[in-house]
């Protein structure tokens, strides 16, 4: 089997729109094609959060992008990512901030199970 492989880009090469993004404090929806930097900007607003000292959660829809997004953070930040099904049948806990990567997998019951996790 081969090796995974991922290189996060460097702060510095996101776009000024990613950037803004990335230091939002407030809730925030990306919308964009694939390969546009949503997962991108997910990954580093989850990791400042954690750097921060706020409570936050990265959810998928699949465990196999959990694994994906959690080789792509540093060791403080990937416990705290994790499936949707897993987390919520698991680790369910309330959070500052939950993000959810690939959201539009998810069914709008699924949606409203995770908001009521959210304090913001």
């Amino acid at each position: 089997m081969s090796a995974f492989y991922f290189r996060l880009p460097p702060l510095g090469e996101l776009t000024s729109h990613q950037k803004f993004a990335v230091d939002m404090t407030d809730p925030i929806a990306l919308k964009g094609g694939p390969g546009t930097g949503k997962s991108v900007v997910s990954l580093y607003r989850h990791s400042n959060n954690i750097r921060n000292g706020i409570d936050s959660q990265l959810l998928t829809y699949t465990r196999t992008l959990a694994f994906y997004l959690k080789n792509c953070l540093p060791e403080n930040a990937y416990h705290t990512v994790d499936s949707f099904f897993h987390w919520l049948r698991h680790d369910a806990s309330s959070k500052d901030e939950i993000i959810i990567d690939e959201a539009q997998d998810l069914s709008l019951e699924q949606h409203n199970s995770i908001r009521c996790f959210s304090s913001r």
